[in-house]
């Protein structure tokens, strides 16, 4: 499962609440899991992005460069699918 499903995840503090309420902190909404692993997210309407890091460390740096100055989470996605990162 771990080379099938290497992915990284940086979660929004707003995100974070959403997963939260929706129970979904620590669970699945369904055994679908082995089908589709990011089945939490898509269930409160978080949808993945593919960016051109390699590797996670990098990635949370500008991310977090971002939250910082007070972007917020649809124009950081933004930013990455458009690879402006």
């Amino acid at each position: 499962m771990l080379f099938r499903f290497n992915r990284i995840c940086y979660v929004w503090h707003e995100e974070n609440e959403a997963l939260d309420r929706a129970g979904y902190r620590s669970s699945m909404p369904s055994s679908a899991y082995e089908e589709d692993i990011q089945v939490r997210y898509s269930e409160i309407g978080i949808d993945p992005v593919e960016t051109s890091f390699k590797n996670g460390p990098p990635l949370f740096t500008q991310l977090n460069r971002w939250r910082l100055e007070g972007i917020g989470p649809d124009v950081a996605l933004s930013s990455l699918a458009a690879g402006n990162s």
